[in-house]
């Protein structure tokens, strides 16, 4: 962390901790040829009112954008960062603000996807809440960064003409067809006019996601393996302690 454990600087924080990550890396290869390690920074600067390590802000996110870039274009290593981040103690304005620009930044550096989705407090602390608003923040992301197809039936002149001046897309069977892939939808983000939200029963992002989290905790699920491939994973665990013993 600048000012503490590497230079006050960004840029001196990076190349320590760059420097560090490949000392680290020689040391294991030394030692065994075969070894499987990864080349990883997780750069930030101490916050100096708290002496913390913050894990988002306007200061942080640039040394982990920087980072995956270094990483993708000069060593060639694709990977994902510690993106999703906040240093709030609770789901609002200050959480969602962090973890947007600490996902989408490093995105549009090359990294490769982001982790860790689902905490506050300087990921000291796991809130489902949380967990259903960084999905809808991921999603919102990942339709911003999926762009749009041009080609003949994304242009519609066809269905323009149809339509003619004055005209109207809502009922066409074009829209039925596109909708979903064009358009971002979901049940968190709100786009109504005050009285008609003032007239649901559950308002804001933040209790929405209370209640949706609520529902999928409460909902039977599938049971991912059958007693049969239970099996079959404990009989491999059990073999491997054996081996390790």
């Amino acid at each position: 962390a600048g000012g503490t454990t590497a230079p006050a600087t960004s840029a001196g924080t990076l190349a320590l901790g760059l420097a560090e990550t490949l000392g680290a890396l020689t040391l294991a290869y030394a030692i065994d040829p075969d070894a499987v390690v990864s080349l990883d920074v997780c750069p930030t600067l101490t916050a100096m009112d708290s002496m913390v390590f913050p894990y988002s802000g306007p200061d942080r996110i640039p040394l982990v954008t920087a980072a995956m870039q270094i990483l993708a274009d000069y060593y060639g290593r694709p990977g994902g960062c510690h993106g999703g981040k906040t240093d709030a103690c609770q789901a609002g304005t200050q959480a969602g603000m962090e973890k947007a620009l600490s996902i989408l930044f490093p995105i549009l550096a090359g990294a490769t996807g982001v982790g860790t989705l689902g905490h506050l407090e300087n990921a000291l602390t796991f809130s489902y809440q949380q967990l259903v608003i960084d999905d809808a923040i991921a999603g919102y992301i990942r339709r911003m960064l999926s762009g749009f197809a041009v080609n003949e039936d994304t242009l519609a002149f066809d269905v323009i003409r149809d339509v003619g001046i004055g005209g109207n897309y809502l009922t066409h069977p074009h829209t039925a067809s596109h909708y979903r892939q064009e358009f971002f939808l979901s049940d968190l983000v709100e786009r109504l006019p005050w009285a008609s939200w003032e007239a649901q029963p559950v308002r804001g992002m933040e209790a929405k996601a209370v209640a949706k989290a609520q529902r999928l905790i409460a909902e039977e699920r599938p049971h991912p393996l059958d007693a049969a491939q239970e099996r079959e994973v404990d009989a491999i665990v059990a073999a491997a302690q054996r081996e390790l013993a």
